[in-house]
C-alpha cells in the first residue's frame, strides 16, 4: 500500500489552471493499482477487495487547490495547528473509512473513501465470497472487523496481487458531493461562521429545468445541490448482466 500511495507526487508546485486535470490523472492510476491490484487481508481469514473508491485533495497554502468537502483540513477544523496524519493511516469517520497520504512539506492534505467493496472468507481451506459489492461504505467497520477474537489479536495488511482482472475502470462524481459557490476570481466563498457555502437550488428553480440540467443536481436531506464537478470516484465497470 505504501509503495502505490508513493506514486502520488500531488500537484502543489502547479500553476493553478494545471492542478485539476493533473491530480484527475494521479488519481485515475492509483485507482487502477488499488482496485485491481490487491486486496486487504484482514486476520488470514478475510478479504476486503475494492471496488470503488473516491479521492479527496486539498492544499493547505493560500490560494491552493481546496476541497470545500474534506473533513481533514484546517478550514474544516477551525484550527490552524491540525496535525498531518501518517502517511498511509487511517482516518475513520462518519462516512465511513479513509486512508490517507498526506504531505506535510508540500502542505496537502489526501485520502481515498472506501465506497464500495467485496468481502471473502476463508471456509475449510477455500475462499467463499460473502458480499458481492457492498456500496454501504459505513459498512465496511462490520465487514473488516466483526465477529474477530482480540485473544488472537488483529492484523489488518495490504497484499499486492492481480486481482478482478477481465473489467475495466469508470469515473464520476464523488456521491452525495456538493458543488461549492466561487467569487468572480474562482476563490471558494464562505460564510460569517467560516463555512464553505453549498451551491443550492431551490425546489422550484430545480422544476423549471429541462432533464438534462436537473441530472446536474441531487437531493440530500431535503435539499437540491448542484453536483461537484471533480470526477474522482472511480470503480469497477460491470455489465448489467454481471451486477
Amino acid at each position: 500500500m505504501k509503495t502505490i500511495l508513493e506514486t502520488f507526487k500531488g500537484v502543489a508546485q502547479l500553476e493553478r489552471n494545471k492542478k485539476h486535470q493533473e491530480v484527475t490523472r494521479q488519481f485515475h492510476d492509483l485507482a487502477c493499482m488499488l482496485i485491481f491490484g490487491g486486496y486487504f487481508l484482514i486476520n488470514k481469514t478475510r478479504r476486503i477487495h475494492l471496488k470503488e473508491i473516491e479521492f479527496y485533495y486539498h492544499e493547505e497554502m493560500e490560494g491552493g487547490l481546496k476541497d470545500p468537502v474534506m473533513y481533514h483540513t484546517t478550514d474544516h477544523e477551525k484550527r490552524q495547528d491540525l496535525p498531518y496524519f501518517v502517511f498511509g493511516s487511517f482516518n475513520c469517520h462518519a462516512s465511513g473509512m479513509d486512508i490517507t497520504f498526506e504531505n506535510k512539506d508540500k502542505k496537502y492534505r489526501a485520502s481515498f473513501l472506501i465506497r464500495g467493496y467485496k468481502v471473502e472468507s476463508l471456509n475449510d481451506g477455500e475462499w467463499v465470497t460473502t458480499k458481492e459489492f457492498e456500496r454501504r461504505s459505513t459498512y465496511i467497520y462490520e465487514d473488516m472487523m466483526m465477529g474477530l477474537s482480540l485473544d488472537k489479536g488483529l492484523c489488518i495488511e495490504w497484499v499486492n496481487e492481480a486481482t478482478q482482472t477481465g473489467h475495466c475502470l469508470t469515473s464520476g462524481w464523488r456521491r452525495n458531493v456538493a458543488s461549492y459557490l466561487k467569487d468572480k476570481n474562482g476563490c471558494y466563498l464562505k460564510d460569517s461562521k467560516g463555512n464553505y457555502i453549498k451551491e443550492e437550488i431551490s425546489i422550484k428553480e430545480y422544476n423549471g429545468l429541462g432533464k438534462a440540467e436537473k441530472e446536474k443536481y441531487f437531493l440530500y436531506s431535503g435539499r437540491r445541490y448542484r453536483k461537484c464537478d471533480r470526477e474522482w470516484n472511480f470503480s469497477i465497470a460491470y455489465n448489467k448482466e454481471n451486477r
